[in-house]
């Protein structure tokens, strides 16, 4: 599952994606949230039409936002795309990702996997004004999030698809829960783990892994899987690998 050479935007698996986003905008809020501002959505339940006569605009407002950025930072579709992860990962999709620090709880942005990493804060946070200024108090980050993400997708050459609104903002956020996300320095079977204390199997996690191959990596996040192999079968993988493969794995080796 970790074996991913190909780190440029351009080269995509649209099921990764499809996958990433349709299983995390499907959850809904906890309990203990609230709505931004007070306006649920009928019986706790998502809604595809949920913003159809309070904001209509919204699904524009979202796309010529993210277009903005990406026009001058193509590699913010891969940030927008994992910072959504990000969030869901923990505790759900309720923007809690998005909290700075308070007197009462450590925020999410500052754990081990998101500090100095997850990107594009302000990019949510201009999208978020622009919609206020057309929809004051009705859309909640969390919903944001959702269609950022689905467009990072779609630009990047991924599936569109139609996505049900009305999730929750969360109130508090959890730094300590952050620090659980899924490490590519841990063995699989910590990771593994992890994804079924979500309710995914083996096969959710390696779509879900390989929505990372969006976008650029760190080489120090991966180079010490291609190289010390310990008796593994990557080795296998790699001698079996094309003469086009080798030669990539010699130049990173350098």
């Amino acid at each position: 599952m970790h074996f991913f050479l190909k780190m440029d935007y351009k080269f995509l698996c649209p099921s990764a994606f499809f996958c990433i986003i349709c299983f995390f905008s499907a959850i809904n809020g906890r309990p203990d949230y609230i709505y931004y501002p007070s306006r649920p959505a009928d019986n706790g339940m998502l809604s595809y039409s949920f913003y159809d006569n309070s904001c209509p605009n919204l699904n524009m407002i979202v796309r010529w936002g993210f277009w903005a950025a990406y026009i001058n930072d193509t590699r913010i579709a891969a940030s927008l795309l994992r910072l959504h992860f990000h969030d869901c990962f923990v505790n759900g999709c309720d923007a809690s990702i998005l909290l700075d620090d308070t007197k009462d709880f450590k925020g999410e942005k500052n754990a081990l996997p998101n500090r100095n990493s997850v990107r594009g804060f302000e990019v949510i946070e201009s999208i978020k004004a622009n919609v206020e200024k057309a929809c004051p108090s009705i859309v909640s980050c969390a919903d944001i999030l959702v269609l950022v993400a689905r467009e990072a997708v779609v630009t990047s050459g991924g599936p569109n698809w139609p996505i049900p609104l009305g999730r929750r903002d969360g109130i508090t956020a959890s730094e300590a829960a952050a620090n659980q996300l899924p490490s590519p320095f841990e063995p699989l079977e910590n990771i593994t783990a992890k994804f079924v204390s979500k309710g995914l199997d083996i096969n959710d996690m390696v779509v879900l892994s390989g929505g990372h191959t969006i976008g650029f990596a760190q080489c120090s996040t991966f180079k010490r899987r291609l190289f010390d192999y310990k008796g593994t079968d990557l080795i296998i993988c790699i001698t079996r690998a094309s003469s086009t493969i080798r030669a990539f794995l010699s130049l990173i080796k350098l």
